[in-house]
């Protein structure tokens, strides 16, 4: 089963500070609705991947964050760090949204990495849509099962 810790206060922060790159990326404003913001951090990886480009590590994070924060504003999840090997150590936990009672989790730091690699399809909008209608994979409480 894994390991949930709240996040520290600094790295909420942090978080919190790179939704506005994320946002200046994308050209919108933080306050915009969910949806339109997942729609354009889709466009823009989509954009930045038939471009050829290899983003800056900052542009992903803020990318990530401002994605994970839609999911905490729309659908009232919360971020958390999440270790899946239940080992205890500092260095394997990673920031994730999850539902209530966690029963699915995604790292969206790590998801638009994935995406912009090519090791992954750009279906952040699909994905968030399937949230909003409820079509999600069932799992158990606190299993934390990935969906991307």
């Amino acid at each position: 089963m894994p390991d949930f810790r709240t996040l520290p206060d600094d790295l909420a922060a942090e978080i919190t500070e790179l939704q506005g790159h994320g946002a200046r990326l994308i050209g919108l404003d933080r306050t915009a609705s969910p949806d339109e913001i997942v729609g354009a951090i889709k466009e823009k990886m989509g954009a930045l991947r038939d471009e050829g480009v290899v983003p800056e590590e900052d542009d992903i994070v803020g990318l990530g964050v401002l994605l994970g924060e839609q999911y905490v504003r729309r659908f009232d999840w919360h971020w958390a760090h999440v270790n899946f090997d239940d080992d205890f150590d500092d260095d394997n936990y990673f920031v994730c949204v999850l539902p209530v009672n966690n029963f699915l989790s995604i790292n969206p730091i790590a998801w638009v990495n994935w995406i912009l690699s090519g090791e992954k399809s750009n279906n952040v909008l699909l994905n968030f849509n399937m949230v909003a209608a409820g079509r999600v994979p069932q799992a158990g409480v606190n299993e934390a099962m990935g969906f991307y």
